[in-house]
């Protein structure tokens, strides 16, 4: 008998609304059907489990190391760069909507900005064309660039440091070309 009421109980209780609470350093994003409604952080929300769906991320700044990569220049030298990106959810809909998994796609976006940029061959101004290049992807996903580094390696340590970015204080931080 206590099975029965146990397995009865969980039927009814997949039909309870629920409230769901997004802590301060969290947003989130509330869909039914084709709705979707933003969550601030610090709020609470009810929705229905077989009818809505609620999908939360964090909006702290989050950092991502870039592994290692080989170029070689026009003097035939190879150089090994490194580097690493500090980025934060600026609109949590679209980072949760408009791609699937935001945090590897912004990996893969760095590491292709930065083979892009030395597969070119050096520009006056580096620093500006490999964060114009992730801004201009992930800026409709809802993510904004902090920080950027890149590192030129050997033998495992750190040669010289190539790059520093700072949306702060840079002057390419409020530019509306990139956005």
């Amino acid at each position: 008998m206590s099975d029965f009421l146990l397995a009865v109980f969980d039927v009814l209780f997949c039909w309870l609304p629920r409230m769901e609470y997004l802590p301060p350093d969290t947003a989130g994003v509330h869909l039914r059907g084709k709705k979707i409604t933003a969550i601030s952080p610090g709020t609470y929300k009810w929705w229905i489990p077989f009818l809505d769906e609620v999908r939360k991320t964090n909006i702290m700044p989050l950092a991502v190391r870039f592994r290692s990569q080989a170029f070689t220049n026009e003097e035939g030298k190879t150089l090994v760069v490194s580097g690493g990106m500090m980025y934060e959810v600026a609109d949590a809909s679209k980072a949760l909507v408009c791609v699937e998994d935001y945090e590897d796609s912004v990996l893969l976006v760095g590491l292709g900005a930065i083979s892009e940029h030395f597969r070119r061959g050096p520009t006056s101004d580096p620093e500006r064309a490999i964060i114009d290049e992730i801004r201009k992807i992930t800026n409709p996903w809802g993510i904004r660039t902090k920080r950027f580094w890149l590192f030129e390696r050997a033998n495992g340590r750190v040669l010289r440091h190539l790059i520093a970015f700072d949306s702060d204080d840079s002057p390419y931080a409020d530019d509306p070309e990139s956005d």
